[in-house]
């Protein structure tokens, strides 16, 4: 993300001090959400109440490092040409990040629970922007995935 956004701001929880100073040290703006453990909302709201006045964002989850910085470039991309939501397509199929516009803030800082932001993409128009990333569907939740 650092490679293709000017900003990046990375969200962590209160105990995980050694993930906060290695994203600061790689260029991240850090932000502590002392809420998290309440579910992914908290963490997104969060974020984009810490930057509200920002045209738009695009929500990267740490557990997918494997994204190119051509994605997240053509997802901003998207947002700066008009899209209000983009999401990427590898092969037919949707994945992460997704990138969003500053006229969904109120739907964001609404979120509650651990869905995040896919009711929001469920339910409006989205930009689909076809890249040859696999790294789009690809999360890392065991060691056995690296």
């Amino acid at each position: 993300m650092l490679a293709a956004l000017p900003r990046v701001l990375a969200v962590v929880r209160a105990d995980d001090t050694q993930v906060a100073r290695a994203l600061g040290a790689l260029g991240c703006e850090v932000r502590v959400c002392h809420d998290a453990d309440t579910g992914m909302a908290a963490s997104l709201t969060c974020a984009i109440d810490h930057v509200r006045g920002a045209p738009g964002w695009l929500i990267a989850l740490g557990d997918m490092p494997y994204v190119e910085a051509a994605t997240i470039a053509a997802l901003s991309q998207a947002i700066g040409d008009g899209a209000r939501i983009a999401v990427p397509v590898f092969q037919g199929r949707r994945g992460n990040p997704v990138a969003f516009s500053a006229y969904h803030l109120p739907l964001l800082l609404a979120l509650d629970g651990d869905q995040g932001a896919r009711s929001i993409v469920n339910s409006h128009a989205v930009c689909e922007v076809t890249v040859d990333d696999g790294g789009i569907l690809r999360d890392i939740d065991t060691p056995d995935d690296l």
